[in-house]
């Protein structure tokens, strides 16, 4: 599932090529993608001026002069322009047409992604990348969940998944069963610097392509090769060269060093 640096790279790309157009159709093919909260029919949005593109979480959201659009891209969820508006695709879920005759296409195969109109998007949870330590000692302090669980929970923090949730448990050095309530003040500060740190970093390459995801112009992701724990157990730890690890936490596959992460 795309997470925070798999959104922000698909948001920046975007950004760059649909602000200032305007938008000359909306075709839905299936609509159960249009997220039931919806507060604005999508045909409000014909004719509106794209004010820009960003994200919040793992949410890419379009401001509009007629409101926003946001996309959660779900499990296997896309988006990617087609020059030519010619593309016919039998995953293709939505097609919104611009002005210059580019076409954004949301594609999606298994159909857990949503799309939503809304007046204005505001979300009360905070974003990883604006959590702070004083907030992350704040939040850690109110539950004894495993700390991999606190990091994946949206409702406590927005953006991690199960990619980055084991890589920022490697970098703090803590193991992702750890009470979060147990972690002292300097692992707090690790852990809020890894959280930086991590996500950055693989902003910076573009996120992690494991199966499904691409970028808008269909190029994958490099943050993969400089995964450290994720998808490698049974693998040397490139740490201290034990075997890595793998448990279940909150039903995902778990990877970690049992040596480093105490």
């Amino acid at each position: 599932m795309p997470e925070l640096p798999e959104a922000q790279t698909i948001a920046h790309e975007l950004h760059q090529i649909i602000t200032g157009k305007k938008i000359t159709d909306i075709v839905f093919r299936r609509e159960d993608i249009i997220h039931p909260n919806s507060e604005i029919y999508s045909s409000a949005y014909i004719g509106a001026e794209v004010h820009g593109v960003r994200r919040f979480g793992k949410k890419i959201i379009i401001t509009t002069s007629s409101g926003d659009i946001a996309i959660q891209l779900g499990m296997t969820g896309k988006l990617l322009i087609d020059n030519q508006g010619a593309r016919n695709t039998k995953h293709d879920h939505l097609l919104l047409t611009l002005e210059d005759g580019r076409v954004l296409i949301f594609n999606d195969v298994r159909r857990f992604g949503k799309i939503g109109f809304f007046r204005r998007v505001h979300y009360e949870v905070v974003d990883a990348l604006e959590i702070n330590s004083t907030h992350l000692k704040h939040s850690l302090s109110k539950t004894n969940k495993p700390i991999k669980a606190f990091l994946m929970d949206q409702k406590m923090l927005s953006g991690i998944g199960n990619i980055y949730a084991d890589e920022i448990c490697y970098r703090t050095k803590v193991h992702p069963l750890r009470p979060s309530k147990s972690l002292s003040k300097k692992e707090i500060e690790l852990l809020n610097d890894s959280i930086h740190s991590i996500l950055l970093s693989a902003i910076q390459y573009g996120g992690s392509s494991i199966s499904d995801y691409v970028g808008l112009f269909g190029q994958k992701g490099n943050f993969t090769q400089k995964h450290k724990v994720y998808g490698r157990g049974g693998k040397m730890c490139y740490g201290c060269g034990e075997e890595l690890q793998t448990i279940k936490i909150s039903g995902r596959t778990t990877v970690f060093c049992a040596k480093e992460q105490k």
